[in-house]
């Protein structure tokens, strides 16, 4: 997938705001009284972020191919997907 964020951030911005996020992140952590191993917490983190980005992009590539031989057909992918938008929003449950 060939998107591109509108906003970059100078890369000495971003890894400071990282570093005060896993900092932030560890001080919630350990209020409630967990102790964890950073570098593998964070390492874990950037793992499940980087399952969800394959994730994302794997069924977004799946929608684009998606093809339609009828308009009934069509239709009925489209009743799928409201349904899914209502349970999202807590329409449905």
């Amino acid at each position: 997938m060939n998107w591109e964020s509108p906003v970059t951030i100078a890369q000495e911005i971003a890894s400071q705001i990282a570093r005060d996020t896993d900092d932030y992140i560890m001080s919630e952590i350990y209020k409630t009284g967990v102790t964890v191993n950073k570098e593998e917490l964070i390492k874990a983190l950037n793992y499940d972020r980087d399952q969800y980005n394959k994730g994302y992009c794997d069924g977004f590539n799946t929608a684009v191919e998606m093809e339609w031989t009828s308009a009934d057909q069509l239709e009925e992918h489209i009743a799928k997907l409201n349904e899914i938008l209502k349970k999202l929003k807590g329409d449905v449950k």
